[in-house]
């Protein structure tokens, strides 16, 4: 269940409301709910904030979920996650990924092999555009080549 990282309010509600209590998240615009005793009407209201947060992450999950049956964003496996952490770049494993070799990515993207190579040993950070057409011939965006 949702742990209270949010303040949450509870008053009483006036017998024409229905009587009992209500529990509302100021942080939270609309986030409410109510039960017959303040302990009811806490309980009831975590709830509330597990829906009104999965709803404030909806849109984002549906962009991510687009972006992924368009083809703009694509997962990894456990395996290629775990080989794309031990890469020595992220260019060496997308290249892997994407099986070619270094020649054929530096033909496609305008830059020497010797380039790729240094780049994908980190002996090299590359230039803006450079890295723009690489990551174009990859068909990843520029953030996938970066090293963090």
């Amino acid at each position: 269940m949702t742990d209270l990282r949010y303040s949450v309010t509870i008053e009483p509600l006036s017998e024409a409301d229905g009587g009992g209590f209500v529990a509302f998240v100021p942080d939270l615009p609309g986030c409410m709910s109510d039960g017959e005793t303040p302990e009811e009407a806490l309980a009831n209201v975590k709830g509330a904030i597990e829906t009104w947060i999965d709803a404030a992450d909806a849109p984002a999950h549906a962009n991510g979920m687009a972006d992924l049956v368009s083809g703009k964003e694509e997962l990894l496996t456990a395996k290629e996650a775990l080989a794309l952490a031990e890469a020595a770049t992220p260019l060496a494993f997308w290249r892997s990924k994407r099986v070619m070799t270094q020649g054929e990515l530096a033909a496609r993207a305008g830059v020497s092999q010797s380039a790729i190579a240094d780049m994908e040993r980190g002996e090299r950070a590359g230039a803006a555009a450079v890295l723009k057409r690489v990551a174009e011939a990859l068909g990843v965006r520029i953030e996938d080549l970066i090293s963090e």
